[in-house]
């Protein structure tokens, strides 16, 4: 007999501003009033997808990536054009050193 399954978490969604999740980064960024895009993820291909997404519909659009590891981090601040790199460590660093 098996145990019964625990509760499930939540599912968690990214948070938007201004576009929907069902729409395809073609659509969104073609239709104007973006003003920039960040991708946020605690793993780094997904990151590095998104980014490549990006990238083929906008040359111009510009780019925040959070990517942990430093190597990739690297190269797609030199391969990207319009592109700011940090990681999630960097952001939350300063908050956990305090004053």
């Amino acid at each position: 007999m098996q145990p019964a399954p625990g509760p499930r978490p939540p599912k968690s969604r990214p948070a938007t501003s201004g576009a929907s999740l069902n729409v395809e980064p073609s659509a969104a960024l073609n239709a104007g009033g973006v003003d920039a895009v960040a991708v946020v993820a605690g793993e780094d291909p997904i990151v590095l997808r998104m980014a490549l997404m990006v990238r083929a519909v906008s040359d111009d659009v510009p780019l925040l990536l959070t990517i942990f590891d430093p190597t990739m981090a690297g190269e797609m601040a030199h391969e990207l054009p319009n592109t700011h790199v940090t990681s999630l460590a960097d952001i939350v660093a300063p908050s956990i050193a305090g004053p």
